[in-house]
């Protein structure tokens, strides 16, 4: 799983899941600073080959100190066609045979706003898990 937290004011825009050939599953979800929280996307089946940026038809306010989540599921087994080797110990990796789970979303922020604060501060958060 992964998460950042967004450190000012902003809006999401979009979102875009990403894995290999044993993706099954990822959902995003926002928990905000209030402690309630939504689900806003949820990719119940993840296809290699179809891979999308989801936009909201109205961007969604995120309040400072908003906390974006993001969990994904594979499947390792022999019942996933795509699999390549279900008996393979599979490790991290750039090539489709290896696996990854990468979270994109897109933020609008007001024109003053200082970008690498903000991508700093989410790569930080990332870092620490």
């Amino acid at each position: 799983d992964g998460l950042a937290v967004i450190p000012r004011e902003a809006k999401l825009v979009a979102m875009r899941a990403h894995m290999h050939l044993r993706g099954k599953s990822m959902v995003f979800r926002a928990v905000y600073p209030t402690g309630e929280s939504e689900t806003v996307l949820n990719v119940p089946n993840y296809d290699f080959n179809w891979q999308l940026v989801y936009y909201h038809d109205k961007p969604l306010q995120l309040p400072k100190g908003t906390t974006i989540e993001m969990l994904g599921h594979w499947d390792n087994s022999p019942n996933n066609k795509w699999n390549p080797d279900p008996k393979a110990t599979v490790h991290w990796g750039d090539q489709s045979w290896d696996e990854m789970m990468v979270d994109h979303f897109g933020v609008v922020v007001e024109r003053t706003a200082d970008v690498r604060k903000i991508v700093q501060n989410v790569r930080q958060t990332n870092s620490q898990q």
